[in-house]
């Protein structure tokens, strides 16, 4: 008898809490009958009694647009409130049409049927056959109350899926995806029992979501470095981070590493590969073939300079199938040093239309020999000096743009040529001059001296300084003798035949202009 007056007193003072919420003035539930509509938005008359509903876990006091919360509302349903029901109607369809009117019929039917799916739930099959939530924004509500309906503007929104249960379910959770009305918005937890509807009511206020670029960094909604650099800045690297730098760093060096290697390997295979080595005796010369790549004229008369002109020869010869020009230098001996290795390994890269190409080398004493490719047309000394050979103004042009185009190909590969004259500037079948006697200052260094009219013959082409200091030939030293070949080109003479009583050595430029 002690624990049944308790529970009549709780029931009681409940009821009386209930009846004071439904004074418009503290709202926190209302009870509607299913056909009320936004134009009748009045709760029912008389009030719902026996209710027991509640916020477990409520609504935030505020969101962010879009932030996503979930709640949670528990539903009794007291013996009173099932009476009230019966009272009002509310179960006249209930019972599959055949209507409760019996207390504990209507708590047994409730308590007990087994509800379909929630789209086929209706108040005939299913005693709490809809539950879910809405959000009311204020500005849009009847009388500051937010009902289960659809008000004239539309403004009402269905947050949740549908859930339906027995009146034993006790604790209803929902999740919302997100509020996107800013400002105040009633919050409705909807319940359809019976032929009633109970909305349980909680304001909230909406916010804007964070602002990615507004300079702030709003942390405690969510914003990060990786949701918005440009207000939190740029993430630290994590370790995985440096892992991959370190490796890609690695892996740079590797392939840098790699192509270096390669490139030093083939520089070093190219620096002691012996194929261009050739013996003297494999070589077929030809004797009816001469080339006239190293004298310095075809004439042997006597000029007042006093010096006594002879012709030299190069021999010609076959191997490995084509026909070379055959250079001997007069050597006691011969090594074969790292030093020469590097100058045939430059030389034998040089390749242009304008430079005779190395073929290979003899490196056994007596014979020690350069190769080079053989020029049908002998030099350029021979051809301007052959009057048999007409030479229009654009032949002799076509000439000079030849020996500078080979010129400058050398000069960009670093190759000083020093000994630019006439007679090392061959032409082959098709008139086309080519540079030759390049390169190789080493191999071709001879042990037996230079005879004395041949070398001042030479020191026409060298500059005056050259002359007087024995320095090393430079750029501006071929250009010099460039300037002597185009004097040649111009007169078709040779350019130590002076009438005019100075020396040729020092004065050939303006003598031959004035011979011009």
């Amino acid at each position: 008898m002690e624990i049944t007056f308790q529970y009549l007193f709780l029931v009681t003072l409940f009821s009386e809490v209930a009846w004071s919420w439904h004074n418009l003035d503290n709202v926190n539930y209302h009870c509607w009958s299913l056909s009320a509509s936004a134009e009748h938005p009045t709760p029912h008359s008389p009030v719902c009694t026996g209710l027991l509903v509640r916020w477990v876990e409520p609504p935030p006091v505020t969101v962010k647009m879009s932030q996503v919360f979930n709640t949670t509302t528990e539903l009794i349903l007291t013996l009173p409130f099932y009476q009230w029901l019966i009272d009002e109607g509310f179960f006249g369809q209930a019972n599959f049409s055949q209507g409760i009117t019996n207390l504990n019929d209507a708590k047994h039917w409730c308590e007990t049927t087994t509800c379909p799916a929630p789209s086929s739930a209706t108040q005939e099959n299913c005693c709490i056959h809809h539950m879910n939530l809405h959000s009311c924004p204020l500005t849009d509500v009847t009388n500051g109350l937010c009902g289960p309906w659809i008000p004239a503007r539309g403004q009402i929104i269905t947050h949740s899926e549908v859930l339906v249960g027995t009146a034993l379910v006790g604790n209803w959770t929902n999740s919302v995806p997100g509020l996107y009305v800013l400002g105040q918005t009633s919050i409705i937890s909807h319940f359809k029992i019976a032929g009633a509807s109970i909305a349980l009511v909680y304001d909230l206020t909406v916010e804007p979501k964070t602002d990615c670029g507004n300079g702030l960094c709003e942390s405690d909604d969510g914003e990060d470095c990786t949701v918005c650099p440009k207000d939190c800045g740029t993430c630290p690297l994590q370790d995985w981070h440096y892992g991959i730098i370190a490796a890609s760093i690695l892996l740079i060096f590797i392939v840098i590493g790699a192509i270096y290697s390669y490139f030093a390997y083939q520089k070093r295979k190219l620096l002691y590969d012996s194929s261009w080595i050739y013996k003297y005796d494999d070589i077929k010369t030809n004797e009816n073939r001469i080339w006239m790549g190293s004298m310095i004229s075809r004439t042997d008369d006597k000029f007042e300079t006093g010096f006594n002109l002879t012709q030299v020869f190069v021999s010609t010869g076959d191997v490995d199938g084509k026909t070379v020009a055959i250079k001997r230098i007069e050597k006691k001996s011969f090594s074969l040093t790292k030093c020469i290795r590097e100058e045939v390994r430059t030389v034998r890269q040089m390749d242009h239309q304008n430079i005779c190409r190395f073929v290979g080398g003899c490196i056994e004493v007596p014979n020690v020999a350069i190769l080079m490719t053989y020029c049908a047309k002998g030099s350029l000394n021979d051809v301007l000096l052959n009057e048999e050979v007409p030479l229009s103004w654009s032949f002799r042009f076509s000439f000079a743009t030849d020996i500078s185009r080979g010129m400058k190909y050398l000069h960009s590969h670093k190759i000083i040529h020093g000994r630019l004259w006439s007679s090392n500037c061959v032409m082959d079948d098709r008139w086309s001059v080519k540079v030759t006697d390049y390169g190789l200052e080493k191999f071709r260094k001879s042990d037996v001296c230079e005879d004395d009219n041949i070398k001042k013959q030479k020191q026409v082409y060298l500059e005056p300084e050259l002359v007087k200091s024995q320095a090393i030939p430079t750029e501006y030293s071929d250009v010099y003798a460039f300037s002597v070949i185009l004097i040649e080109i111009a007169t078709r003479g040779d350019p130590f035949q002076v009438n005019f009583g100075c020396q040729f050595y020092t004065c050939v430029l303006c003598t031959c202009v004035l011979h011009v």
